[in-house]
């Protein structure tokens, strides 16, 4: 029988805003808001989620951060939502290279079966001009809910 392929898209749309400058051991922060509305496929449901960011950057110029997410989420009928926290250290090699390490977990909450997943990952970023970076990851799960491995890469333009 021949595999059949659905097709879903969606479109994201959010901001981004800074709610601390960096003072002493005070960090920078920021609050981003997001949503995420299917526009072809099954899926009919707008999922939203808001995270609180903050860091700090370093005297040795190494960059901290970290970051709380709550999104929604759902899996057919069971609707819940997910917690997201992160923490991060980028080392910069040179003037335009970082390499850094991260964990993060995802955690279901009011689920019908509810999940934990815990996750390592390392990457490494360039900095094409001031303002575009292109970067690239791997992770590994480190618990069961977890997927092995996953890659990635992507990259950011500040506007």
């Amino acid at each position: 029988a021949e595999a059949e392929l659905d097709r879903e898209s969606r479109v994201l749309y959010g901001f981004k805003a800074v709610a601390t400058r960096q003072d002493g051991w005070g960090p920078e922060s920021a609050v981003i808001v997001q949503g995420f509305t299917p526009t072809s496929g099954e899926a009919n449901d707008t999922q939203m989620s808001a995270t609180c960011v903050f860091g700090w950057i370093l005297p040795n110029e190494w960059t901290w951060d970290s970051a709380i997410r709550y999104a929604t989420g759902n899996n057919e009928e069971d609707r819940f939502g997910v917690w997201a926290p992160s923490t991060v250290l980028k080392i910069p090699l040179g003037e335009r290279w970082k390499a850094h390490a991260e964990y993060f977990g995802i955690f279901s909450d009011g689920r019908e079966a509810e999940t934990a997943q815990h996750f390592f990952s390392p990457g490494a970023h360039f900095l094409i001009t001031p303002n575009l970076e292109i970067g690239a990851r791997v992770g590994w799960g480190l618990n069961e809910d977890a997927p092995n491995f996953f890659s990635n890469t992507g990259f950011g333009w500040r506007f």
